[in-house]
């Protein structure tokens, strides 16, 4: 059976139709039919410059990425402050540990390089889980007045400052100082225990690198994956000197 051109009668049986066809034919293209072979080459060859033409310019559209819906609030005056706060308290924390860690025993200045190194991974903790946290679950807690929850949205909406706070200031300046006191230990072991060379600075400066890389890598995985409830837990910790402040 041959391909019926116009009618609404219905297919009888094996009768093949335009629509259900993956052949080509004629009466699909009536601009084609009424062309000689010549034309219709060329209109075929410009049809296709054309969409190739189309693909190129669809793809040299530049797409804007619309920006993150969040009431976040950058300020450069929190820059300059950073910047003039982290160099005082580094001079300041710098000197402090030096002379302690000098008149200090061996044991109480490993203690306070441990405590140095777990307050950078706690502040970097808080500082991933207040970049990472969401604002929208706390309304429905405030709206219950629940404590700690408009805390917690304040907290969010500077997390700017309190992320660079917590992971710049804080966690440089503890660097810096494990630093500082890792280098009076090694210096205190070598005269105590008369070793020589530099082999026992590079070794306990590696293991107080290593403990404060891993343990950063460990707690930001769990800091991104519980950052509500971290942030809440900080929210709630700062209801409770409002209400003594009261």
């Amino acid at each position: 059976m041959g391909n019926r051109c116009f009618g609404d009668d219905s297919a009888s049986n094996r009768e093949s139709l335009p629509d259900l066809s993956r052949k080509l034919y004629r009466i699909r293209c009536p601009i084609l039919t009424f062309m000689p072979a010549s034309d219709r080459l060329y209109f075929l060859i410009e049809n296709m410059h054309l969409s190739v033409w189309r693909i190129k310019l669809d793809n040299k559209k530049k797409f804007k990425v619309p920006r993150p819906n969040t009431n976040i609030s950058v300020t450069h005056r929190w820059t300059v402050t950073v910047l003039v706060l982290s160099f005082v308290l580094s001079v300041i924390f710098g000197i402090v540990t030096s002379v302690m860690m000098e008149k200090l025993e061996l044991v109480w200045a490993f203690l306070i390089l441990f405590i140095i190194v777990a307050v950078n991974i706690l502040f970097d903790l808080i500082g991933t889980a207040v970049m990472n946290a969401e604002e929208s679950p706390f309304h429905s807690l405030s709206s219950r007045r629940v404590s700690g929850a408009s805390e917690s949205i304040g907290i969010i909406r500077r997390a700017p400052q309190i992320t660079s706070l917590c992971c710049d200031i804080i966690g440089d300046i503890a660097g810096i100082i494990s630093g500082s006191a890792t280098a009076v230990i090694a210096a205190e072991l070598v005269v105590t225990f008369h070793w020589n060379g530099i082999l026992p600075s590079l070794m306990l400066t590696g293991i107080v690198s290593s403990m404060t890389i891993g343990g950063k890598a460990f707690f930001k995985g769990i800091a991104m994956k519980n950052a509500n409830s971290i942030v809440f837990s900080i929210g709630k910790f700062l209801n409770i000197f409002k209400f003594r402040r009261k």
